[in-house]
């Protein structure tokens, strides 16, 4: 994946072995406004290439990352970002929280 189209696009990093992850993937996909969140297990080789772009190490793996127009956003930061991309309430809970 180039520079360019990380900049281009809204990329969720999460831990592809832990249930609660997997399930949080599951709710995003069930309540995105617009489809156009893009995912990737943090174990995968376009994970670790991520990672590796945001600065993170290979390894990493104690919250959610998401990626946004080409900047990082960590834990609940992240989680309230992707949050705003979500159907009504949850973007109005996001807003807030932010």
């Amino acid at each position: 994946m180039t520079s360019n189209e990380i900049f281009q696009q809204k990329i969720i990093l999460f831990d592809g072995i832990c249930n609660l992850c997997n399930g949080s993937v599951i709710f995003v996909l069930e309540h995105e406004q617009d489809q156009e969140f893009r995912f990737a297990a943090i174990q995968s080789e376009t994970g670790k290439e991520l990672l590796q772009w945001c600065g993170l190490p290979s390894n990493y793996n104690q919250a959610v990352v998401y990626i946004e127009n080409g900047k990082t956003y960590l834990g609940s930061a992240a989680a309230l970002k992707i949050g705003q991309g979500l159907i009504f309430p949850w973007s109005i809970l996001s807003y807030a929280g932010l």
